[in-house]
């Protein structure tokens, strides 16, 4: 936009002529007060029985945590979705999630909005995860330029690629083992590639 004239549409139209929507959206925050009565009916409906005061809280934190997948999720398919785009962009976003995520941080801090401070804090924790999760993907990639991983099975997953999917939320169902002792090669590794393995996995647990 120039001057408040659009530069992409042929007919240079003003600002005002184009809207996609009749409405803006705002960010409201509503306190909502609950009580622990009400909170202990709805889990025991939910469960179908009486609850301790103990259970309760544990079914207030699996529902925390519910909420915190889903945060999670949400982040990964927005970096796909970056990725994707990206890629088929004209011009890439250059921005890794740690990036997008600092911006996201800043414009909080700037406007200030109610509930601010609480959202600055869960994006810090995201932050943290997110570049845990860039360094699994650096060592996944050097181990593979390093030849540490072996030639494995297409259906066993590497230390490295159970590292990453840890910190992106993952579940794994597949049922296989997942101790390095109950993987099976096709090709035997020599015992050097054995011991520069485990000095790798070391490091990563630290």
């Amino acid at each position: 936009m120039t001057d408040g004239f659009c530069r992409i549409c042929p007919e240079r139209c003003f600002w005002n002529q184009h809207a996609n929507t009749p409405y803006i959206f705002d960010y409201i925050t509503v306190d909502e007060t609950k009580t622990y009565a009400e909170m202990k009916k709805k889990y025991e409906e939910a469960s179908g029985k009486l609850l301790t005061q103990e259970q309760v809280l544990d079914k207030m934190r699996e529902e925390l945590d519910e909420i915190d997948d889903m945060i999670q999720t949400m982040m990964l398919v927005v970096r796909d979705c970056n990725i994707r785009l990206g890629k088929i962009a004209l011009r890439p976003n250059p921005l890794s999630m740690t990036q997008h995520i600092d911006l996201m941080i800043e414009s909080e801090t700037m406007e200030k909005k109610d509930g601010w401070y609480e959202r600055v804090q869960t994006l810090y924790r995201f932050r943290k995860r997110a570049q845990v999760v860039n360094d699994a993907e650096s060592f996944f990639k050097e181990a593979i330029n390093l030849g540490v991983t072996g030639n494995r099975r297409e259906d066993k997953e590497t230390i490295f690629q159970r590292f990453r999917d840890k910190f992106e939320g993952k579940r794994h169902t597949d049922g296989q083992p997942t101790s390095n002792s109950s993987e099976t090669s096709t090709v035997e590794e020599p015992n050097a590639c054995n011991e520069q393995q485990q000095t790798d996995d070391s490091d990563i647990t630290k």
